[in-house]
């Protein structure tokens, strides 16, 4: 594959600096067995949709970060993400908590509810 200036095409992601020890997979996650397949996952962190608050979190590979499946953050692309059914599954594989939406707290976003107000 070329770039569009005939030369080789960048690598997709920049090489891990000296030290680091992230290791970030790519492919299915074997240990979610009784979740969804990652589409179905992703389609549900697209929508926010919190039914599976607390059973499912998303590591995205290019920032090295792991949220909640209801962080208000920008939703990654697809090629970018993994699922793990735990933070410490998340933690284990070298990611770290969002600041954003701290999903090692376990506590419910702030100002977000599941009990709509009519």
């Amino acid at each position: 594959m070329q770039c569009c200036r005939g030369g080789p095409a960048p690598h997709p992601l920049p090489p891990p600096r000296r030290g680091e020890g992230i290791e970030m997979r790519r492919g299915p996650v074997r240990s979610l067995p009784m979740l969804p397949d990652a589409d179905v996952l992703y389609a549900l962190l697209a929508a926010r949709d919190g039914r599976l608050a607390g059973q499912a979190f998303v590591c995205v590979m290019t920032t090295g970060i792991f949220c909640r499946m209801t962080c208000p953050a920008r939703t990654p692309l697809r090629k970018n993400v993994a699922f793990r059914a735990t933070v410490a599954e998340c933690e284990a594989a070298g990611f770290r908590a969002c600041k954003r939406c701290r999903p090692q707290a376990g506590l419910p976003l702030a100002g977000r509810s599941s009990v709509s107000v009519s």
